[in-house]
Formats: C-alpha cells, structure tokens, sequence
C-alpha cells in the first residue's frame, strides 16, 4: 500500500462513510485500487498505530517527490533545464536578451515540471 497524499477535495470517508472530514488520504492498494479515507479506518485496516501512520505518510511522500524529480531530469525539458540554468549561455542570454529570453527558453521545462508536479499530487514541488 502506498500512501498518494491528503486531499481536502474528499471529505467522505470511503471506507467507514464518516462525513464532513477536513480530507481524507488517497492511497493505492497493492492490487492498484485507489481509495479515499481517512487516517483512522486507515491505521486500522493496516494494523498501525499513529507513530507507524505518520512515518509511512513521511516516507511515501519523500519516495514520490524522488520519483517526480527522477522524471522531471529524465526527461528532454528537465536535463535542459538543469544544464542551462547557471551555465555560460545561461548568462550570456541575460546580458543580451535578459530575463524574458531566458523565461522562453525555460517555458517548456516549466510546462514539464507542472505536469510532474499534478502527476504526483504536489502542489509545489521544486527540482
């Protein structure tokens, strides 16, 4: 079972059906089932105590953001991002064209990371 994130976007637990929640947790079954629920039926259904809870939630999260920025660089957008930015073209853009000629070269590494960033479920994550 990994653990995708918390949403406020679901308020129902799918699980129990307990409403009116602040959000419940998104995760995806070993099988590859996405539910929605909250902590508690969670902790229960997997046998773990708040402390196992938290750390899991921790770990999947450190393991999504690896993966994100795994794709992000591996992608044709990122690796030119990540090459570009602090190199001698990089400066030489600024002195001649500044700042939006520098933005129009980075736009599609940006359009990528977006991607990444909604594919994982961050709303920001930096690469």
């Amino acid at each position: 079972m990994k653990i995708l994130g918390f949403t406020e976007d679901f308020t129902v637990c799918e699980c129990c059906g307990k409403k009116n929640l602040k959000g419940t947790f998104a995760f995806r079954t070993n099988e590859g089932d996405v539910f929605y629920w909250g902590s508690s039926c969670i902790k229960k259904a997997y046998t773990m105590d708040q402390k196992e809870f938290t750390a899991k939630v921790k770990g999947d999260e450190i393991e999504r953001k690896n993966d994100a920025r795994a794709e992000y660089y591996a992608s044709i957008e990122g690796a030119f991002y990540k090459s570009y930015i602090g190199s001698a073209q990089h400066g030489i853009d600024i002195e001649l064209g500044g700042f939006s000629l520098v933005a129009s070269k980075i736009n599609p590494a940006k359009i990528k990371g977006d991607e990444i960033i909604k594919k994982y479920g961050f709303k920001y994550l930096s690469f």
